[in-house]
């Protein structure tokens, strides 16, 4: 339809030849971008998971031709969970797109292990006295975070297979005690976080991005809220993520 309205358009148009041409190139492009988010609309989707806290596996088709299953959600919810109080949320159906879609780019092989998803007010607050590297306002109380690590894949091709999609936050804590990678379907931004000895590392490799001191080490600045007093163990390395040197 796209085409025929494109073809429509081209005689009303005779004095202003380039301005049709690209117009009913730009229709025709719009009809290739439907005719894939279509097919992708048809996709059945399947993940694995193990759960590195509660020690449980998990490995559940979400979606089937295109349409979420619901009870596949509610087992994704419970595995999800927060493991120190056992509460639960509906987590964001957009992060298990999000997780498919990353794992399918970096090609992995063995269940997305799990290191944190829902945190419930009471874990965050316990976790935020212990911590300042704890966001009041986290994106995982809301169920729509996860932190993760693939077996097999290094950490930072998983990194950027989240930037490319621009879907929300992306953070990446290298150093942290067990390395991962944050996904959250937030607003569209990302983060570094070091430990100081290696960060004085990653300048000495020539790969000198702009340092801001970090009081969120452990979680990220996930609202895009102040930072506090330099008082951490990491320091922050931001910049656009389009002029990020891919290593």
């Amino acid at each position: 339809m796209l085409a025929v309205f494109a073809r429509q358009i081209k005689p009303l148009c005779s004095q202003k030849a380039g301005y049709c041409a690209g117009l009913a190139s730009l229709l025709l492009l719009a009809g290739a971008g439907a005719v894939r988010d279509a097919t992708a609309l048809n996709e059945t989707r399947t993940l694995s998971f193990h759960h590195t806290h509660s020690d449980e596996d998990l490995t559940v088709t979400f979606k089937r031709d295109g349409r979420y299953d619901e009870e596949a959600l509610k087992q994704l919810n419970h595995f999800l969970r927060d493991w120190r109080t056992q509460d639960k949320i509906e987590m964001d159906r957009r992060l298990f797109d999000i997780l498919w879609e990353v794992y399918r780019d970096v090609d992995g092989k063995q269940p997305i292990n799990i290191i944190s998803s829902y945190r419930s007010p009471a874990t965050n607050a316990m976790l935020r006295r212990r911590s300042s590297g704890v966001a009041r306002f986290s994106q995982h109380m809301l169920g729509h975070a996860i932190d993760f690590y693939i077996p097999g894949v290094p950490l930072e091709q998983i990194r950027y297979a989240g930037l490319r999609l621009q879907r929300g936050g992306v953070g990446f804590y290298p150093t942290s005690g067990s390395p991962f990678v944050h996904l959250d379907t937030g607003s569209i931004r990302h983060w570094y976080c070091f430990s100081p000895h290696r960060s004085r590392r990653f300048r000495n490799r020539g790969d000198q991005p702009e340092r801001r001191p970090c009081q969120l080490c452990h979680q990220p600045d996930e609202e895009g809220r102040a930072h506090l007093d330099h008082r951490a163990r990491a320091l922050r390395f931001h910049r656009p993520w389009h002029r990020q040197r891919y290593r």
